[in-house]
């Protein structure tokens, strides 16, 4: 068996530390070495117990110091838990293999179930996915509605001092539409007229009213006069409408304001929503991800399950078992001959 250890270090080196100081062993002892190698114990502890081991089997069972029993005890403890470990491994190798068909299905099963429950994240991640989109749209839609509610409401007071100057122009012309009614317009009057009547009356009367104003009243035709009577009845209903919106400055200045104030209202609910949406579809993101790793994981789970991959482990197991059982009957042996019988482990 090979040497345990480092070698010491070269004349430029200092005092060498305890880990690098090489153990020259007894071959005789090999078995117990072995056994050593195996057990769970820092490296450090294996050194010392190479080197003492000799120390502690070379005298017979009934010749031996109380502390050189006491260092076989020890090892007799290590061993033991040293085979225990291996029969509960081979316990453990057999269960499975025993099992196989049983944790195959249930496995088979639970990648099923696993796909199952990703999918129908999926599905839940894709209509996250929409309500959050939804909820954007709405909220750009909101803004812009609010917007214009802001400018709407600034601008009453220029809307004020135009249907304040509005009004007396329609005023002026309708004069000269009562005018014309005796007496063709000239074409300066007629296009004034058609300028403001283009903004209130239908495309048809507005084309219609340019022949009529200026045709001497004689010659009109009954569809003419008609048309005249429709323009001047046309600034009459406008002149009155901008009558009553000055009458209802005031109430108009509260009814923006009071629409102003509900398209904000609505931005906040809009927006609370959206950020809802957003953090149910970051969380189904989340959920869809674990269940994504999920099925993953047990597919993974599945493929390595082999029966002959069991079949190894349970062999191999029982190898370590048996050979390590074979090393510690040596050591039991070794350790109970007395002094008249060969020491040979």
């Amino acid at each position: 068996m090979g040497k345990r250890g480092l070698a010491v270090a070269g004349p430029a080196s200092k005092v060498a530390k305890p880990s690098e100081v090489a153990v020259k062993e007894d071959p005789k002892f090999s078995p117990v070495y072995r056994l050593i190698d195996q057990v769970d114990i820092p490296l450090s502890a294996k050194h010392m117990l190479h080197a003492m081991a000799p120390f502690a089997l070379k005298d017979g069972a009934d010749n031996r110091h109380k502390f050189q029993t006491k260092l076989i005890d020890m090892m007799s403890q290590l061993f033991l838990e040293l085979e225990t470990s291996h029969k509960q491994q081979l316990e453990t190798c057999q269960n499975k293999f025993d099992n196989f068909a049983t944790e195959k299905q249930s496995l088979e099963e639970a990648v099923a179930e696993a796909a199952r429950q990703e999918q129908e994240q999926q599905t839940k991640d894709t209509q996250a996915k929409s309500r959050c989109d939804q909820q954007q749209t709405h909220l750009e839609e909101a803004n812009v509605t609010f917007k214009s509610a802001q400018q709407h409401r600034d601008n009453l007071e220029q809307d004020k001092a135009d249907i304040l100057k509005e009004k007396p122009a329609y005023e002026e012309l309708k004069g000269i539409i009562t005018e014309s009614k005796k007496q063709p317009l000239s074409l300066g009057n007629a296009e004034q007229i058609i300028t403001l009547l283009k903004p209130i009356g239908p495309k048809a009367l507005v084309d219609a009213a340019m022949i009529a104003l200026t045709t001497k009243p004689e010659e009109r035709s009954s569809f003419a006069q008609q048309t005249i009577e429709y323009v001047d009845t046309s600034f009459d209903s406008h002149i009155k409408s901008l009558e009553e919106k000055i009458l209802s400055f005031d109430t108009e200045a509260e009814s923006r304001v009071a629409a102003c104030k509900l398209a904000e209202e609505a931005v906040c609910t809009v927006r609370q929503e959206s950020e809802n949406s957003i953090e149910e579809y970051i969380k189904t993101q989340n959920d869809l991800l674990e269940f994504t790793e999920k099925h993953k994981a047990l597919k993974k789970q599945l493929a390595s399950l082999e029966a002959d991959s069991l079949k190894r482990q349970l062999q191999d197991s029982a190898v370590q078992l048996q050979g390590t059982q074979e090393l510690i009957e040596v050591f039991r042996k070794c350790a109970t001959t007395n002094s008249e019988a060969e020491q040979q482990c």
